[in-house]
């Protein structure tokens, strides 16, 4: 039976961030990746005086050509980018499909970001997570589900990796080569802002490049994670 991996982003294009990874995991049979985006990015192109609707029309279609290069069809939980909230609607559609293909780990946006929406997406994807494990109120005290949270080096504050992919050059061009279909947010130039990123990261654990990841609960010894399972 696969394990069912979830990336919970607020935008069509925040998967850029931990992408190297979601290309890894998608070729994995024994995984099955799930790609949710919170909103469409309406207003990714309100200075170009382009309407809501058709931008999302257009990033919408930008991200399933990404996603469809990995195999993968990406799910809309339909908020409406720059008024994102985690609504009880959408905390619990969330929830719906982790109830029904219950999530062995979870990566979604650091919660402490300039941007609104990728705080939002933060907590719809926890309190998703508390929905789906019946937790109608309070802390969770147990979370089976493996979390991670990745970050922007732009706008996100405080985040302090505990683990990092590795990624080769071909896997890096692999990534650069998909994130340049993000036309009209400059898709090109935020792959080459990206291969700078990952490159410092690289250089923290002495690979040619890596992306960096903050996991959500402490280190317990015991099973291993999904990282260490993947240098297997």
């Amino acid at each position: 039976m696969k394990e069912h991996i979830y990336f919970v982003n607020a935008h069509p294009d925040d998967l850029i961030a931990c992408m190297g990874l979601c290309m890894r995991l998608s070729t994995e049979k024994r995984f099955e990746v799930h790609v949710v985006d919170v909103t469409r990015g309406e207003r990714g192109l309100s200075s170009k005086g382009v309407s809501m609707t058709e931008c999302a029309a257009i990033r919408t279609k930008e991200e399933e050509a990404v996603c469809g290069a990995m195999g993968l069809k990406p799910q809309w939980l339909n908020e409406i980018d720059g008024e994102a909230c985690a609504s009880k609607q959408a905390c619990q559609a969330l929830a719906d499909m982790f109830i029904a293909k219950p999530p062995r780990a979870i990566f979604t946006q650091w919660p402490v970001d300039r941007h609104l929406d990728h705080m939002v997406c933060c907590t719809i994807a926890l309190n998703a997570l508390r929905f789906s494990a019946g937790v109608t109120a309070g802390q969770m005290k147990t979370v089976a589900t493996e979390v991670y949270f990745y970050a922007y080096a732009s706008n996100s504050i405080g985040f302090v990796p505990t683990h990092y992919f590795p990624m080769d050059e071909e896997a890096m061009d692999k990534k650069f080569a998909l994130i340049s279909k993000y036309e009209c947010q400059n898709g090109v130039g935020m792959a080459r802002q990206d291969r700078i990123e990952s490159l410092c990261h690289g250089l923290k654990v002495r690979a040619p490049y890596a992306e960096a990841y903050q996991s959500f609960q402490p280190y317990i010894p015991g099973p291993k994670c999904i990282f260490d399972q993947l240098t297997n």
